[in-house]
């Protein structure tokens, strides 16, 4: 069904190597060697979301959602399984839908966004698979899952190409990406304002992402390897599976 969600689904090879990666990974996107791999995937379940989300599509995938926490939560009871179970989002555009499904109302994404990081799913572990790019404000349930999964060439990007970014939309990606920490801060923001200049930055602390206005304070207080330009000013920032390994 276009526009919406959705079916509850098992597919468990998918899921045994989400669950896998995911038990294993120590950031979203790297996964240890299947030979270091735990050999008792902790339980997973699937849920498909169908982009964009138009109409009352955040309400029935909530409903979606809340069910499928539900059944895990009782299987791990059953089973004795203190691990948190493990509730696989994959996205992806709707057949027929624009271009990685852009075109989501920006008020059902946020909605939808907001209750993946609130206290209702907090007996299941979140993880957005993405086995293509998506564009829109449907990004933003990705960025509001615990864990990102990406195939190599797939992509985020162009989330204002929905309607015209403003201080509201500029502050809800502000806000999700920091209540979850799963997304970088100035890689969300540079996907909703174009003006600001996006960097990928190695330095003591590892790999960072940074706006272009602080990476002045950044290199006073760190030392920094190098530099890397991934949105320029007046570019919308974009970000690729690889570029999360």
């Amino acid at each position: 069904m276009r526009g919406g969600i959705v079916a509850l689904e098992y597919r468990w090879h998918l899921l045994a190597a989400v669950a896998l990666a995911a038990a294993s990974a120590a950031s979203p996107g790297r996964a240890q060697p299947a030979d270091e791999a735990p050999a008792d995937p902790p339980l997973a379940a699937l849920v498909r979301i169908h982009l964009p989300l138009k109409g009352n599509a955040d309400q029935a995938l909530r409903s979606t959602l809340l069910r499928a926490r539900d059944r895990l939560v009782d299987q791990a009871q059953a089973a004795k399984d203190p691990r948190r179970p493990l509730l696989v989002l994959e996205i992806a555009a709707a057949p027929g839908a624009p271009q990685g499904g852009a075109g989501s109302q920006f008020e059902r994404a946020l909605a939808l966004a907001r209750f993946l990081v609130g206290r209702e799913m907090t007996d299941v572990k979140t993880v957005a698979y993405l086995p293509e790019s998506i564009r829109g404000h449907g990004v933003l349930l990705a960025i509001a899952s615990e864990e990102l999964m990406m195939a190599p060439d797939a992509e985020i990007a162009e989330a204002p190409g929905d309607e015209d970014g403003g201080e509201t939309v500029v502050a809800a990606y502000r806000e999700i990406a920091d209540a979850r920490r799963t997304f970088p801060e100035a890689l969300a923001i540079g996907l909703v304002d174009p003006s600001r200049e996006v960097l990928q930055v190695e330095s003591d602390e590892g790999i960072r992402f940074l706006l272009g206005d602080q990476i002045d304070q950044y290199q006073k207080e760190h030392d920094v390897i190098s530099t890397r330009t991934l949105a320029e000013q007046g570019t919308p920032a974009r970000f690729t599976g690889r570029e999360g390994n």
